[in-house]
């Protein structure tokens, strides 16, 4: 019974500092994905807002094909920390070649 008790006081002292450890990691206990990020001006600048709001990482809503190069950036300097979306002005002439390039590169 000793052995059993002490296999449990382990156990709960070890999923303690799991919390204590997560929740010093993350303002929130746990990631946070922000779903709907806008790219700033710089990638610096979007680390600086998604840090700034408590957030861990962020799909950045990047309008083709004015943002794509901020934003590519900020994917490519903060790996795991942000993933791209793209959006296109839909009245565009050449519209579904922006999209489809983009589709190419990955986002």
């Amino acid at each position: 019974m000793e052995a059993f008790t002490n296999i449990l006081v382990f156990g709960l002292t070890v999923s303690s500092v799991t919390t204590i450890v997560l929740a010093a990691e993350y303002a929130c206990g746990n990631p946070v994905l922000d779903m709907h990020f806008h790219s700033r001006a710089t990638p610096e600048a979007d680390l600086l807002h998604l840090e700034g709001s408590g957030e861990t990482m962020a799909v950045l809503v990047t309008r083709a094909p004015r943002q794509l190069g901020i934003a590519n950036g900020a994917a490519g300097k903060y790996l795991s920390r942000f993933f791209l979306f793209t959006s296109v002005d839909v009245t565009r002439q050449d519209a579904i070649d922006i999209l489809r390039k983009t589709g190419i590169a990955g986002t």
